[in-house]
């Protein structure tokens, strides 16, 4: 029994810890890195100059243009008046997403699985990710598109357990909505997660959800 109770001490505290260095480095790196490095600085000249003159720096043959990561571009202008404008006032709704997305997948993995064990592992591994923790030092929604995207598949999962669940229908609409006002890279998330539910109804049919969810 000491020796279980021990383990389940050293687990915890392994979590607690890992998650406690991922958000202490997440900050550090933000306000380490310059701001040309990202859209920090880049955007903040396109949405605070004239709609007119928006374009007259940007290289058309090169790229689109229009704001690629524009909520987190436009969710810095409630930071940038308390923190000014260094890296933490430009990408600390980054990292709120980048700790949402840890909290957003250990609910998703609990509901799933029904493991608070494996959850709390799972958002350990988020965090630990090298693409996500890097994109969430950055002032990139990519990490943003990540939390709605796992959002939508809740969604889902709820929506098979309980088809006619009306609020489920609306949230998987509104967030379908903000992915795309959080990146362009969206479209790419649309065709995945239509071929997820493909993949999903197939493995439905040979091993019944309710298996795993009740």
């Amino acid at each position: 029994m000491g020796t279980s109770n021990m383990s389940k001490t050293f687990y915890n505290g392994s979590v607690f810890l890992s998650i406690g260095i991922s958000v202490i480095i997440l900050f550090y790196y933000a306000y380490l890195m310059p701001l040309h490095i990202d859209e920090a600085g880049w955007w903040f000249n396109y949405t605070s100059t004239s709609w007119k003159n928006r374009f007259n720096e940007l290289d058309p043959v090169a790229q689109f243009n229009g704001p690629f990561h524009t909520l987190s571009t436009y969710l810095a202008k409630l930071t940038l008046p308390f923190f000014g404008q260094n890296g933490i006032g430009w990408r600390l709704p980054v990292i709120i997403f980048g700790l949402l997305d840890c909290g957003i997948i250990y609910f998703f993995i609990k509901t799933v699985t029904g493991s608070e064990k494996t959850a709390r592992l799972g958002a350990v591994f988020v965090l630990l990710n090298p693409f996500l923790n890097h994109y969430s030092h950055e002032s990139r929604s990519y990490v943003i598109l990540f939390f709605f995207s796992t959002c939508a598949y809740l969604c889902i999962f709820h929506l098979f357990r309980n088809p006619g669940k009306k609020r489920d229908w609306f949230l998987l609409v509104i967030i379908f909505l903000l992915s795309y006002t959080a990146t362009l890279s969206a479209i790419v998330f649309l065709f995945i997660f239509m071929a997820s539910l493909w993949i999903l109804k197939i493995s439905n049919y040979y091993m019944p959800l309710k298996k795993h969810t009740e």
